[in-house]
């Protein structure tokens, strides 16, 4: 699934449940997290979480990801992609 996608998909459900703050427990940061995981992995493929929080710190300073929440991204990081995926299918289908 490409970025692009990831975010093109996310709001569409939003915008279509109404709902500001989230969907399905992802919220708008950890949507743009995602993407910017992804966008960065498609360019570092071996990059390690501590480079890509360390990179997210320093194309965001205005919301830093301190260690705990970094620690809390990460561990459920696979379960949103899970669930950002499962939104991608409903979407082909209609």
């Amino acid at each position: 699934m490409q970025p692009d996608e990831v975010a093109r998909v996310y709001a569409q459900v939003r915008r279509a449940k109404k709902r500001k703050a989230r969907y399905k427990g992802i919220s708008e940061f950890t949507a743009r997290f995602v993407r910017f995981v992804e966008e960065y992995r498609l360019q570092h493929p071996r990059a390690k979480w501590k480079a890509i929080i360390a990179e997210w710190n320093r194309q965001h300073p205005q919301e830093p990801i301190s260690e705990k929440r970094a620690q809390g991204l990460i561990t459920t990081y696979n379960r949103t992609l899970h669930i950002i995926a499962q939104q991608v299918e409903i979407e082909a289908w209609g």
